[in-house]
């Protein structure tokens, strides 16, 4: 048999026993979407970080350096469904937080805990995102910023992590959230 079919069986045998262990239904949250919310969802984005990176976009105040951005919100969901808590660190725009953490206030309500494990009354959740900025026609000059390239590896490394079909993964300490980000800043 052709050593390609083999390792591309093992490779397709493998993604799928992956996938289905990130979307095992009895570890994970639900989070309701609306259906008209569906329908006007990016099919780049799966649907909790579409609806937390909601109407954030990159304008020429919040590039004004011509620096990626990032920022990290880790919040918590009661037993309830609610969001009780945020912090919020990085070096995002105070606008582009502020928009970021109204929809996660927004989000209570919507967060449906089926199978809460015994003595835990909240789950933490964390949300990167990211701002990238367009070097080649933000008029930004490319200088080679090892912390933007970085920022780059990073989040690549994160859009390849095995998310469940809402854009949850479970980690140790609670859930990662598919990150978010903006589409780069271009000067017209």
């Amino acid at each position: 048999m052709n050593i390609r079919l083999i390792v591309l069986a093992q490779c397709v045998t493998l993604l799928t026993s992956i996938e289905a262990f990130a979307q095992k239904s009895d570890i994970y949250p639900d989070f309701e979407i609306k259906l008209t919310e569906s329908l006007s969802q990016s099919k780049l984005r799966k649907p909790v970080s579409a609806f937390l990176g909601k109407h954030v976009s990159v304008t020429e105040e919040i590039a004004p350096n011509c620096e990626t951005q990032y920022g990290e919100f880790k919040f918590r969901v009661n037993e309830k469904g609610t969001v009780d808590s945020l912090v919020v660190s990085g070096n995002l725009k105070p606008l582009v937080v502020k928009e970021i953490s109204a929809n996660i206030w927004a989000s209570s309500g919507r967060w449906k805990f089926n199978h809460l494990k015994e003595g835990i009354k909240s789950y933490w959740f964390t949300y990167p995102f990211y701002q990238f900025i367009g070097l080649e026609s933000s008029g930004c000059f490319i200088r080679g910023n090892a912390s933007q390239t970085n920022l780059r590896l990073n989040y690549d490394v994160l859009l390849r992590l095995p998310y469940n079909s809402k854009g949850l993964l479970k980690m140790k300490d609670g859930y990662l959230i598919e990150p978010g980000s903006t589409e780069p800043y271009e000067i017209k």
